[in-house]
């Protein structure tokens, strides 16, 4: 074998298999919320369920407006060290009957109300924090804001879930009543620290002011270092084509 293949194609294995040890990890929080006078309660997820790109399994069922929980596990099922507390005035859900999917149920139960999120012993270098909004009263047009150290996003609830996701921008830095952008999730993206706080506080609303949060997702970003072995194991694959050739 040419040596100029043999050492790219090696190169490239090796690059490979550092990428697939540094991929994205997510750690999926589920606030089941809902009273149990409801026809049909509020449930824990099951299955897999999220936005696009960021579908998962393994998400942590949590119970209550207010507790704590440790040592999360991730999508994978594996413990991540990260311990959660959350607090909130009540919970409540969106449906009234049972959900028809896995993301209708995501959807369903939530925080409601003033809530506050605070996760800890996070050992992802940076990650991308999710928020997934949905309440019951979309016609109230409700707008919460959503906080994380200086970061403020507004978002709308102006429609109930119907099995498509949609972001409100992180660009979306002021309560505009009803003009503020609507959709379902925001993204806080290139969160650092090993910790971070979660505030939803309740803006405009053509009904009774509240905030709203179904569901949380921790979601580590790609290292730099692995952005650079992609892009080595593509020149190594363009090597290898070219030795074939000569």
């Amino acid at each position: 074998m040419n040596p100029k293949r043999s050492w790219a194609i090696l190169l490239l294995l090796f690059s490979l298999s550092v990428c697939t040890v540094a991929r994205a990890d997510s750690t999926g929080i589920k606030f089941v919320g809902g009273q149990p006078f409801f026809n049909v309660p509020a449930g824990p997820v099951t299955g897999t369920a999220g936005a696009p790109g960021l579908a998962q399994s393994d998400w942590n069922n949590l119970f209550g407006n207010n507790g704590s929980a440790n040592n999360l596990v991730n999508s994978g099922g594996q413990t991540t060290g990260i311990d959660l507390t959350w607090s909130s005035v009540d919970t409540w859900q969106a449906l009234t009957g049972a959900p028809a999917t896995q993301d209708a149920q995501l959807m369903n139960g939530y925080l409601d109300n003033t809530i506050q999120v605070s996760a800890s012993g996070i050992g992802y270098g940076t990650y991308d924090v999710v928020v997934y909004f949905n309440g019951d009263t979309p016609d109230e047009d409700r707008v919460s804001q959503f906080q994380i150290g200086s970061t403020s996003i507004f978002a709308r609830d102006n429609s109930p879930f119907s099995g498509t996701y949609i972001q409100v921008a992180s660009t979306s830095n002021a309560d505009l009543g009803t003009a503020t952008p609507a959709g379902n999730y925001v993204i806080f993206h290139d969160v650092s620290g090993s910790s971070f706080t979660l505030d939803a506080t309740p803006g405009s609303t053509l009904g009774t002011p509240r905030a709203v949060v179904n569901a949380v997702q921790i979601v580590s970003t790609p290292e730099p270092t692995s952005l650079l072995l992609s892009v080595a194991g593509l020149f190594c694959l363009a090597v290898s084509r070219r030795c074939r050739r000569q």
